[in-house]
């Protein structure tokens, strides 16, 4: 169990590095686009074009993506503590030390770290805006699921904390809960992706009614309302990979919103079964915020999956170009959930 456990917490990590550093190449642009520019799909770990939203990146690299959940992560194992509020915010400090990273900062992270500097003042009704309603909250909250392994409820519970200092709406919040809540459901025994979908749906209501109160409402879609759209639309072009694409990516988008990223993030694994490395291709290949949307599909469907779906070349080169040792972190993970710390 413990071989499998680590393999299964290896693969999310790996997954979701992989997903950001493929998407950063493909990220801002549409896909018809990609098929010229590529004569096909990106399906590798490639070297960002000079045109793109990359800041001196090289293949392999990640953006802000994986890397907050990353230095987070490293602070909880540091401590060999579950999360709380004073040590996402200790992982988000660590993280505002690597401008290789911060150079992607997103708008509502930003001003959430800026706050923590005192240098934004929470009455400001700048946090009412619907600008704010971002996935920047998914893209690390599945980093909780990796923490609480076939316990959604925690995951969720955790994702909040996490998220609360840079998330503080519901609409991000709740979608944050869906990808810890089904990244935690990977890995119980007898799962199919139909059940990481309902664990999803089940994270957004559990992450609206625990964060209820703590939040300020800013306008926005429902979050559960466009997943379902998205994998009805998954569902019906399961057999059609590029129609799924397109259509997911028209109808639902793949943008910044937490209400694009995360719903279309459902329609592809529904649209590819749970299939990694297709559900990772076809968000890559759908651009807008396209490291985003794989990235959180990592998480989730490199727990389900495991390690051994992903091309050997790509845990080497991540690592290196990052300076991550993702194996480390997979055993420090496993060894502080085997002991019940978390």
């Amino acid at each position: 169990m413990h071989n499998e456990l680590y393999a299964r917490l290896h693969g999310a990590l790996l997954a979701a590095a992989a997903g950001d550093a493929m998407g950063t190449v493909s990220e801002g642009f549409a896909p018809e686009f990609l098929r010229s520019r590529y004569g096909g799909y990106i399906r590798d770990l490639l070297e960002p074009t000079g045109d793109g939203l990359t800041i001196n990146a090289h293949a392999g690299m990640v953006s802000d993506d994986f890397s907050v959940a990353y230095y987070t992560a490293q602070v909880l194992l540091e401590h060999r503590s579950r999360i709380t509020t004073a040590l996402a915010v200790e992982g988000l400090r660590r993280w505002w030390q690597h401008p290789e990273y911060t150079c992607y900062c997103g708008p509502s992270t930003k001003r959430g770290i800026l706050k923590l500097l005192g240098e934004a003042d929470d009455g400001d009704p700048a946090r009412l805006s619907p600008t704010l309603a971002t996935n920047g909250g998914g893209m690390k909250a599945g980093m909780m699921g990796l923490f609480h392994p076939g316990d959604p409820e925690k995951a969720v519970e955790d994702a909040i904390t996490m998220c609360l200092p840079t998330h503080s709406n519901p609409i991000s919040l709740s979608a944050a809960c869906a990808i810890a809540a089904a990244a935690a459901r990977a890995f119980c025994p007898n799962t199919g992706y139909l059940d990481l979908i309902s664990a999803g749906l089940c994270g957004i209501s559990q992450g609206l009614e625990q964060s209820a109160g703590r939040t300020s409402e800013i306008a926005g879609s429902s979050v559960a309302r466009r997943l379902e759209l998205a994998v009805e639309l998954g569902l019906r072009y399961q057999g059609d990979f590029e129609q799924a694409l397109f259509q997911i990516g028209d109808t639902v988008g793949a943008g910044l919103y937490a209400y694009e990223a995360i719903p279309a993030a459902f329609g592809i694994l529904a649209a590819c079964k749970g299939r990694l490395m297709d559900s990772l291709v076809m968000a890559v290949n759908m651009g807008s915020d396209a490291d985003s949307t794989a990235c959180m599909l990592g998480y989730v469907l490199g727990a389900w999956n495991g390690d051994a779906e992903l091309p050997p070349h790509f845990s080497d080169l991540i690592d290196s170009q990052n300076g991550f040792d993702l194996k480390a972190m997979a055993a420090g993970i496993c060894a502080v959930v085997k002991e019940g710390i978390c």
